[in-house]
């Protein structure tokens, strides 16, 4: 997760999400980011623990796409959880699909192996 709190960088990343509106005037954002270069156990070494099933099995060694798609999941989990918490707080937040991942992970410099899947504006004006 990358927090960004500068109206430059803000602004910049309004133009990448087809300029929504509150992107510009939330406190922060937070960008949730999918990780591709993971490796997973498939086998366990506890004993009374069955070994995993097939369908994990071959996500486990499947190409980058599907680890992309099981780590954006996991990104998701982690959005809901945020979300929740600000609700818990009454922290006005709203989540931002739309937008284009290449120019985000271009804008703050991530590596190939980090992927931007979700933006979460945090915050209202004062």
């Amino acid at each position: 997760i990358y927090v960004i709190y500068d109206k430059e960088t803000k602004d910049t990343i309004q133009k990448e999400a087809y300029d929504q509106p509150y992107i510009t005037i939330c406190n922060c954002i937070f960008v949730l980011c999918a990780r591709t270069n993971f490796n997973l156990r498939t086998e366990f070494s506890i004993p009374q623990y069955e070994q995993p099933s097939s369908y994990f099995s071959r996500l486990w060694d499947s190409p980058k796409p599907d680890r992309l798609l099981w780590s954006t999941r996991q990104t998701y989990v982690a959005l809901g959880f945020i979300i929740a918490a600000c609700a818990e707080e009454s922290i006005p937040c709203v989540s931002v699909d739309a937008f284009h991942s290449e120019s985000i992970a271009s804008l703050l410099d991530l590596p190939s192996h980090v992927v931007p899947t979700a933006l979460l504006t945090i915050g209202a004006p004062d």
